[in-house]
C-alpha cells in the first residue's frame, strides 16, 4: 500500500472523527473511531492501534509502524467504503472527473454541474442579459409614460377645422 495513500485515509478518517466527535483529543478521536467500528460490526480493533497509526501520518512520528492491511481496511469501511482498492478507485475517478471538467473549462464548456467557477466569458454574457433585461424594462416605463403626456399635449396643439 502506498505511504501517502495510507496518509489520506488516516488524515480523512481522523477528519470525519473530529466532526462526530466532542473531545479532539488523539485519545478521544482514536476510542471515537474504535467504538464506531464495532458498533457498526466492521471488526474489532484497538484504540492504540489507531492512535499510532494517527502518530504516523498525522504528526509525522516516523518510528511508529505501518498499520496493517486489515486496519486500512476498517478505516475505509469507517468512511463509507467496501475496502482499500473501493477507497482508491472512487477517490482517482474523482482526481478524473476534476481533471477532464478542468479541461473543459478551459476548453470554453461548462464543467461540472454545481460548479462554482464560471470562466469570465460566461460571466460576461450574465452581465449584458441583465443589463439588456434593465434597459428594455427602462424603456418600456418610458414608452408608457410619455407617451401618455404627448398624445395630451398632441390633443391640445392639434388645430381645430371649422367647416
Amino acid at each position: 500500500m502506498d505511504h501517502e495513500k495510507v496518509g489520506r485515509i488516516v488524515k480523512e478518517v481522523f477528519e470525519k472523527a473530529k466532526n462526530e466527535c466532542v473531545s479532539h483529543s488523539k485519545n478521544a478521536l482514536s476510542n471515537h473511531v474504535a467504538d464506531e467500528i464495532e458498533e457498526k460490526k466492521y471488526g474489532r480493533i484497538s484504540y492504540m492501534t489507531i492512535k499510532r497509526a494517527f502518530e504516523r501520518y498525522l504528526f509525522e512520528e516516523i518510528n511508529r509502524g505501518k498499520p496493517s492491511k486489515e486496519t486500512i481496511d476498517l478505516f475505509c469501511k469507517y468512511l463509507g467504503f467496501t475496502n482499500y482498492k473501493d477507497f482508491i478507485d472512487e477517490k482517482e475517478k474523482k482526481v478524473l472527473i476534476r481533471k477532464d471538467d478542468a479541461e473543459r473549462v478551459e476548453a470554453g464548456g461548462k464543467g461540472e454541474e454545481g460548479s462554482r467557477y464560471f470562466p469570465p466569458v460566461y460571466v460576461l454574457i450574465q452581465f449584458i442579459a441583465v443589463m439588456e433585461g434593465i434597459l428594455f424594462f427602462i424603456l418600456l416605463v418610458c414608452f408608457f409614460c410619455f407617451r401618455s403626456e404627448y398624445q395630451c399635449c398632441t390633443n391640445r396643439i392639434r388645430p381645430v377645422y371649422s367647416e
